[in-house]
């Protein structure tokens, strides 16, 4: 199985060279599944770190309720392009954390 995984999202950056990035392989990738590559896409929100914290603190939220905010901006925008995730999550999971 081949493995991707896209940069984690911060909350302090310009999401769209992200969103192009993402878009690219994206296309790369629907073309391996027509090839009939074993692969798995995955990404998410980051949950920790200065820059969520700060982010928190701007808006005042809790870094949880930031990042809550953010995931389901950021997968409204993914679904708008197409862009498909076979796991799109939060550091905040357990199996993350572990």
């Amino acid at each position: 199985m081949h493995t991707f995984s896209t940069v984690y999202l911060f909350l302090n950056y310009d999401f769209r060279l992200t969103v192009v990035y993402k878009f690219f392989l994206s296309v790369y990738l629907r073309y391996c599944r027509l090839r009939n590559y074993n692969i798995l896409y995955i990404c998410g929100t980051d949950e920790y770190g200065t820059a969520t914290e700060t982010k928190a603190l701007e808006e005042g939220l809790t870094p949880q309720q930031i990042c809550s905010k953010y995931h389901a901006i950021h997968c409204e925008i993914y679904q708008w392009f197409n862009i498909e995730f076979d796991y799109f999550g939060k550091t905040s999971t357990t199996q993350q954390t572990e």
